[in-house]
């Protein structure tokens, strides 16, 4: 791993050599008021210093770097170290040893820029550092900067861009998609304005896929190196050379989205893994992790038995998507949630809203949904018992559930997505399962089976 250097206007972070080890450096370890927080080491001379750096800090798995500022003067040292790839977490620690220095936000410029930097060119989305709570300053810089105590008796703090546990889905930006979708293919000028609104309310997290019409180009317009990006795999197959294929639609999304690699790509449907040529797919997914170019593989399902299948027959498999909302809890009986957290595969769900089905009144909903209307009903009781809107309901009984990693959602416009975040803001809910009428048709529950309904 090599380090590039970091160039701002008020900083630059260039790689540290044992030459930049001078009097000045050591004066700052010496100074009672820099070392205050920080590991007391006795270094009598430069020799000793030098020595201390060259076995602790220069070493592989670990980035150490000197800060510059706009003179190009040296003013301290970052620490980048226990970088965990498979992880994706990094442990990190900062000293700025020139006074003049401090007290100008410089901690809270750097902790951004380096994050920026370790996610986009390692995927790393967790940085871990040791703090002492009587340090005031430095808390204070931390907290701005997004870190939180994880272990107060250990003084470790965590900034982790899984913020929020909202994903953005982005069917509508390439697509007129979902059931109650009325405003069509969302606009650039929107999707602009709900990037920036995700970015600022912790929302790290997009779905794409080739079959989302335009959706890639336009992403691609707007910029998503910010995002961590899951795609799926284009839903037509080929009947040859599928290993290939899977490579070669990785890489075009890719290109085309202008990213290094995904958090994750699904497979579309199961089946497809299950005829004579399904494993070509899997050892596609498989290479394709190996060479870097997505983090992790998986499926996107529909039923329970599936994803017992892929358990039990596709052991690299770790990311899992599967529906569920407040009348589909087939999972929730199950207790898949609790299998999957215990193989340590990763959880996301979709169809919070079931494509907007469980948002709409009986005015506004087809005919053919009628069949269903004692499940709409109970939905719609249980709205006004606890006076909230069915929108804060679905979303948040979602949420609500522990070993859901991500939460799909999709949004046609930016004040939706404020009405969502807001309502993802106000924390668990509370609602017993007999309160509302759950269903187990999968001819309401997945909405490929909508097509065929009278």
């Amino acid at each position: 791993m090599k380090f590039k250097n970091i160039n701002t206007n008020t900083f630059s972070l260039e790689n540290f050599k044992i030459s930049d080890v001078n009097l000045n450096y050591l004066k700052w370890l010496k100074n009672k008021k820099v070392n205050k927080f920080i590991t007391k080491s006795n270094f009598n001379n430069l020799k000793d210093l030098k020595k201390f750096i060259k076995e602790n800090y220069l070493k592989k798995n670990s980035f150490f770097l000197k800060i510059l500022n706009k003179q190009k003067s040296h003013i301290g040292n970052i620490r980048i170290y226990d970088i965990n790839l498979k992880n994706s977490s990094v442990y990190f620690g900062i000293l700025i040893g020139d006074q003049k220095s401090w007290n100008k936000g410089l901690t809270q410029e750097i902790v951004h820029q380096i994050g920026k930097y370790l996610y986009k060119n390692f995927g790393i989305v967790k940085i871990f550092l040791g703090v002492d709570k009587k340090n005031a300053g430095a808390l204070n810089a931390y907290k701005k900067s997004g870190f939180i105590f994880i272990n107060k008796k250990k003084n470790l703090m965590c900034r982790n861009y899984f913020l929020s546990k909202l994903c953005i889905g982005t069917a509508q930006f390439g697509s007129n998609y979902g059931i109650a979708n009325k405003n069509g293919i969302v606009k650039i000028s929107e999707i602009k304005r709900i990037k920036k609104y995700a970015l600022s309310n912790g929302i790290r997290t997009i779905d794409t896929a080739q079959a989302y019409g335009e959706g890639e180009k336009r992403l691609n317009k707007i910029g998503i190196n910010e995002f961590i990006t899951l795609s799926k795999l284009p839903v037509t197959i080929p009947g040859k050379n599928r290993k290939k294929w899977v490579l070669e639609n990785i890489k075009k999304s890719l290109k085309i989205l202008n990213k290094k690699f995904f958090h994750a790509v699904f497979v579309h449907n199961t089946n497809y893994l299950y005829d004579k040529k399904g494993g070509e797919i899997y050892k596609g997914l498989v290479t394709a992790q190996k060479n870097g170019l997505v983090k992790n593989i998986g499926v996107s399902t529909y039923t329970i038995e599936e994803i017992k299948l892929i358990i039990k027959n596709f052991k690299k498999f770790n990311i899992i998507m599967l529906p569920y909302n407040i009348i589909d809890r087939r999972p929730l009986k199950s207790k898949i949630f609790e299998k999957l957290n215990k193989l340590n595969i990763e959880v996301h769900t979709r169809s919070v809203f079931l494509q907007g089905l469980l948002l709409l009144n009986k005015k506004e909903m087809p005919k053919k949904f009628y069949k269903w209307s004692k499940v709409f009903n109970s939905l719609e009781m249980v709205s006004k018992k606890f006076r909230l809107s069915r929108y804060e309901i679905c979303l948040r009984y979602v949420l609500s559930n522990p070993f859901i990693d991500k939460v799909l959602i999709g949004t046609d416009n930016f004040s939706q997505l404020k009405k969502l975040v807001n309502i993802s803001k106000k924390g668990n809910i509370k609602i017993k399962n007999k309160d509302i009428k759950p269903s187990n048709d999968i001819n309401l529950l997945n909405p490929s089976k909508w097509p065929t309904l009278v």
